[in-house]
């Protein structure tokens, strides 16, 4: 309900060595809240059994990022049992580790955990990861550090990452545009697998670099041009001149030249090689 979870429970069980029956149950509530910006959620839940009477429990969790979540939890008892504990996982590249610590009258545990895999494919050699699943997919952007694929950690120095999935379970793997390099072009954007049980599946994104420019064209005279087609000096297409005089070039290689043919017949050229690629700005030329 708006976020709002509302839950309830029951047990009842009969044992052969005991002349008594078990029985328990327990109404929760959680709710969400938004901190920092930050999702989290607040569970409170109120139980009774026959052994131990009535007892309260209250806990607060959140992912605070793809690598980061946290949790603290305190209850009670109508026996006057206390507890407190907290917990935290935080997700290197290579490995998944976890740490928690938790008070019950006169004791205090404190536990830790790493998890994680290694795994080989002929494609990245030997790879380790915090993904501890018998069912994932390698994926790979050649030597693209920092792009996400389905919620998964950053592709590393080599452009390899992993994510986990279902057996026999349909999934689209997508890579994320916002993490691609401004120069790349992608020359696919998702996958669709079925993996099976306990499979590990490869797949590879493909891009080419490509070199941007947003110029502003004008004439001998210092006019705006506005229209007309542009070629590199190796004949290849570069783009055409809007009305205002813009012209956005995509290109694979960096152009020493530009020639612009207009729809009258005339031509004009400029010298491309001091043009910066890249640049979000619109740069000026003349075309003479």
């Amino acid at each position: 309900m708006d976020g709002i979870s509302v839950y309830l429970s029951g047990n009842w069980s009969r044992s052969a060595w005991s002349t008594q029956d078990d029985y328990s149950g327990s109404l929760g509530v959680s709710i969400p809240f938004t901190l920092g910006g930050i999702r989290h959620y607040s569970s409170n839940t109120v139980g009774y059994s026959r052994y131990s009477g009535t007892s309260f429990n209250t806990s607060t969790s959140a992912t605070l990022s793809d690598r980061l979540n946290y949790s603290v939890t305190a209850g009670t008892d109508g026996k006057n049992n206390s507890s407190a504990g907290a917990s935290a996982s935080y997700a290197f590249d290579r490995i998944q580790t976890g740490m928690a610590v938790s008070q019950s009258r006169d004791t205090t545990t404190l536990s830790g955990n790493l998890s994680g895999s290694a795994i080989t494919t002929a494609q990245t050699g030997l790879l380790l990861t915090k993904e501890s699943s018998d069912t994932v997919a390698v994926l790979r952007i050649k030597d693209t550090p920092g792009v996400t694929f389905n919620g998964s950690l950053p592709t590393n120095s080599s452009g390899n990452t992993v994510v986990y999935l279902t057996g026999y379970n349909p999934t689209t793997i997508s890579i994320n545009p916002e993490n691609v390099p401004d120069g790349a072009e992608l020359l696919n954007t998702s996958w669709e697998v079925v993996p099976t049980e306990r499979a590990i599946i490869y797949r590879e994104f493909g891009f080419q670099n490509v070199q941007r420019y947003i110029l502003r064209v004008r004439d001998a005279q210092g006019n705006m041009l506005t229209g007309g087609s542009a070629v590199t000096e190796q004949g290849l297409d570069a783009g055409f001149i809007t009305r205002n005089g813009v012209l956005l070039m995509n290109l694979l290689a960096a152009p020493q030249k530009i020639t612009i043919s207009q729809s009258n017949g005339t031509q004009c050229s400029f010298a491309a090689a001091g043009l910066k690629a890249d640049v979000r700005s619109v740069q000026e030329t003349r075309c003479e």
